[in-house]
């Protein structure tokens, strides 16, 4: 009985301690799983620019990619700090949902950063931090993130090549980016200072928006590649090439209905008696052009085309004259240029004088001088910096003015007599003196009053807001892009929040040797951006008292709502409209009759300014004379290897329009008389007159429209005999 006892007593005993067992595993998975619930989940972020290095003074397109290890969805923003010459650059793109257990993948552009410059470095890494912030307040730790740009110094070119295999190309693609880069022209052999980076991009990830095309040079359509593109995408392309982008599309696949209408419509838009069929097999043909044509060559608004008609063709020459002149047209080299391209495949040498040498030493010429220097050095991209003490110097406003001596010297001799003589003997002769101490304050405070009123009228305490408003238009009659260069001035401190639509937004250096001395400027503290850029963007930034602050706003085909054409048909105006005095006059009163008699009117041919109307009032210093002048332009001067000295001489209103807008002698435009559309911080990408072509001509209209200045620039081009 007692053995059935113990052997009862020792079963209960292991009951018990089982059940305990099983309490203490479930007490211990119950607590691993409130602490699994309880962890946080971990956000990674990064972003994919579409080029392995990013176009000098031009946004940077790419992808973001943001993974999430929750098990919830996320909503909430990205927070970006990006380390820029003058400052930091804060960017905040909003609404972003980010799916559990999947990379999260949409398209983005970052503003145009204004890089460090370095010495002879080629490349330069500009530091970027990403936080996201969910929309309860929960922030992750920011990610450190790199963007390699090409030393600003230095001229850098980018062709998108669409490739949807992503495996460097195909083999007409890797003959094709080679033939099209832009050293090729190089005369030195031995200079490999320049180089043209090719950028794969699957053709799902290319931009929907004309203004993500603005981070690249060209855009290669090849095979698949153009086949792959969508219509939206197709439209943004279209735009951007009219805004003056260059397109070189080479179809050996069979196209679709869409794809052809695409072609046809920029023949169409160029004026172009080609047209655009396909064959039984879907392959390309075209009517109406030369048979022994490989490259049908048009220009489309102030951009440039070249479509491959010999598709089947297996034996291309890439080093043909062909070749060399389509690669030419799509850089927009210049009229003076073309003839050694076609003979030699590279620029023309510079015949120039003797270089003066120190005696004993043997004699150099300056033609072989500047072969002597990396052409990358003669194409240094010039910057906003160089123009903007000329730029701020033409939208101050005018009425600014200091209170005068003598207004100061009074206001204080009558305020002292007024406390004085007049106090004591007015108050004396009511026998009120008592009353001195309500008199003196009540005198005080009016005088106070004065003096501010006088300060405001001479000086004025409202914000300021200048600028020129520039228009490209088109054949059509619509604005192809549009510039905003706007000055703030501001009275007093003021916190200004700006929508923009479509749109590219971009601080200006306001210092014009800052891009020189950059080791001796202050950080400023510049926009935030929120919002998806371009699309939607809010501009928050605090402007400071007496401190004038520049920007550039840049939009590709804007709304109406933005820059609303004029009432006028610039088709009506012909190149003979414009090449007699007799014919200019006459424009010139038409012109006046429908933009007003207070604008000023001038057009630029082969190196010549013509007047037809100025307007003193309107630019600060009219120009003078007919004649582009050496004077006039800023001046690079190279004492040596990647050293530079920049002389700017303050520019009137008028010579600024002419200079961005037909450029000699500075930058790229050496060699090329137009680059792609950029909308960052250089002012290249306003140029869009060959002066070299006597068979282009290009009308100014500057119109005054409140604080503004309208400026309307149509390009008008001769057929080449």
């Amino acid at each position: 009985m007692n053995e059935r006892l113990v052997f009862h007593h020792n079963r209960m005993i292991r009951r018990k301690l089982v059940a305990l067992l099983f309490i203490a595993v479930a007490g211990l998975m119950s607590l691993s799983s409130t602490t699994a619930e309880a962890a946080p989940p971990q956000v990674s972020t990064r972003f994919v620019p579409l080029s392995p290095r990013a176009r000098a003074a031009a946004p940077v397109s790419g992808i973001w990619e943001v993974i999430s290890s929750g098990s919830e969805l996320l909503e909430g923003e990205l927070r970006l700090t990006i380390k820029g010459l003058n400052g930091k650059q804060v960017i905040v793109l909003t609404d972003v949902v980010v799916t559990p257990g999947t990379t999260t993948r949409f398209r983005g552009m970052l503003p145009a950063i204004d890089v460090p410059y370095f010495g002879s470095r080629e490349l330069v890494q500009v530091e970027m931090s990403v936080q996201f912030v969910a929309n309860d307040g929960t922030e992750f730790l920011p990610e450190p993130a790199q963007l390699m740009f090409r030393n600003p110094s230095l001229q850098s070119f980018n062709i998108c090549i669409a490739d949807p295999h992503m495996a460097g190309g195909t083999a007409i693609e890797r003959k094709l980016a080679q033939e099209l880069a832009f050293e090729r022209f190089n005369p030195n052999p031995a200079d490999n200072s320049l180089g043209t980076a090719p950028a794969h991009v699957a053709p799902r990830d290319l931009p929907n928006d004309p203004l993500g095309y603005c981070s690249f040079d060209m855009l290669l359509l090849a095979d698949e590649g153009f086949v792959e593109t969508d219509a939206t995408q197709r439209a943004a392309i279209a735009k951007w090439v009219a805004a003056g982008g260059s397109l070189c599309v080479v179809p050996r696949t069979s196209l679709g209905a869409s794809h052809l209408e695409f072609l046809n419509q920029l023949a169409k838009s160029a004026d172009s008696d080609i047209i655009f069929v396909t064959d039984a097999d879907g392959r390309l043909s075209a009517s109406g052009a030369d048979a022994q044509a490989e490259f049908a060559l048009l220009r489309v608004g102030l951009g440039r085309v070249a479509i491959g008609l010999l598709p089947d063709k297996s034996d291309r020459n890439p080093g043909s004259t062909q070749f060399r002149e389509m690669a030419a047209f799509l850089w927009k080299v210049k009229t003076e240029q073309l003839n050694s391209i076609r003979e030699s495949g590279t620029f023309r040498k510079n015949q120039i004088s003797q270089v003066p040498n120190n005696q004993g030493q043997p004699r150099v010429f300056e033609e072989d001088y500047q072969l002597s220097l990396p052409l990358a050095e003669s194409l240094a991209t010039s910057r906003a910096s160089e123009w903007s003490e000329s730029l701020v110097g033409q939208l101050m406003p005018k009425t600014f003015r200091f209170v005068p001596l003598w207004l100061m010297c009074g206001l204080l001799f009558v305020f002292l007599l007024a406390i004085g003589p007049l106090d004591y003997f007015l108050l004396g002769a009511f026998k009120m003196r008592k009353m001195t101490w309500i008199l003196f304050p009540l005198t005080s405070f009016l005088f106070a009053y004065i003096t501010v009123a006088a300060a405001n009228a001479y000086m004025g305490v409202t914000n300021e807001t200048h600028a020129y408003e520039i228009l490209d238009m088109g054949d059509d009659g619509n604005v192809l892009r549009a510039n905003r260069l706007e000055l703030h001035y501001n009275g007093a401190a003021e916190h200004s929040e700006t929508e923009l639509t479509d749109a590219l937004f971009t601080p200006l250096d306001t210092s014009a040797t800052a891009f020189y001395q950059h080791r001796n400027m202050q950080e400023e503290e510049l926009p935030v951006l929120i919002g998806r850029i371009p699309q939607q963007v809010t501009v928050v930034q605090d402007i400071p008292q007496w401190t004038p602050r520049l920007s550039r706003r840049f939009w590709i085909a804007p709304s109406k709502k933005v820059a609303t054409p004029p009432k006028f048909d610039f088709a009506t105006v012909t190149i003979a409209d414009l090449e007699s005095p007799q014919s200019r006059a006459q424009l010139a009163i038409k012109l006046q009759s429908a933009f007003g008699q207070q604008c000023s009117i001038f057009c630029l041919n082969s190196k010549r300014v013509h007047t037809l109307a100025s307007n003193s009032a309107l630019f600060s210093n009219p120009l003078v004379g007919d004649t582009y002048g050496n004077n006039s332009s800023p001046r690079v001067n190279y004492t040596g290897p990647n050293t530079q000295h920049l002389n700017v001489r303050r520019a009137s209103g008028d010579e600024f329009v002419r200079m961005i807008s037909a450029p000699t002698d500075i930058s790229a435009f050496k060699f090329v008389s137009q680059v792609s559309p950029a909308g960052g911080w250089s002012f290249d990408d306003l140029a869009m007159l060959d002066i070299n072509n006597p068979n282009e001509w290009l009308l100014i209209i500057a119109q005054p429209r409140g604080d503004d200045i309208v400026i309307y620039r149509k390009l008008y081009q001769r057929p080449d005999e």
